[in-house]
């Protein structure tokens, strides 16, 4: 595989907390890349809520907090900006399994 193919490759798999910035001029916000997986629930809406529930506690835990004591509406963070929210469900085990993505944006 060429060199080029392969770093395109492992761009697409990149996950974690690594920090960009969107936007331009003094208007930068910190975005953040945050994704979770929870293991075998019964329904999807608990396992995508406990998911969303892990990628705010490693992005901050006072965020977490803040979503807790508010909506508690996964994709939704307040005072941050939530693009490319992404839910991922499947059957795994007696149950559901379901991953959450997006990049979470401080302005």
């Amino acid at each position: 595989m060429p060199v080029n193919a392969k770093l395109a490759k492992l761009s697409k798999i990149a996950v974690g907390p690594a920090a960009l910035f969107c936007g331009a001029g003094a208007a930068q916000a910190e975005c953040f890349d945050k994704a979770a997986r929870q293991p075998v629930l019964s329904d999807d809406k608990h396992a995508t809520s406990l998911a969303w529930e892990a990628v705010l506690q490693d992005l901050d835990w006072q965020v977490w907090a803040q979503w807790m004591t508010s909506s508690q509406v996964p994709g939704q963070v307040p005072g941050w900006s939530v693009k490319n929210y992404q839910v991922a469900c499947k059957t795994a085990g007696g149950g559901r399994e379901c991953s959450v993505r997006a990049t979470l944006c401080k302005p």
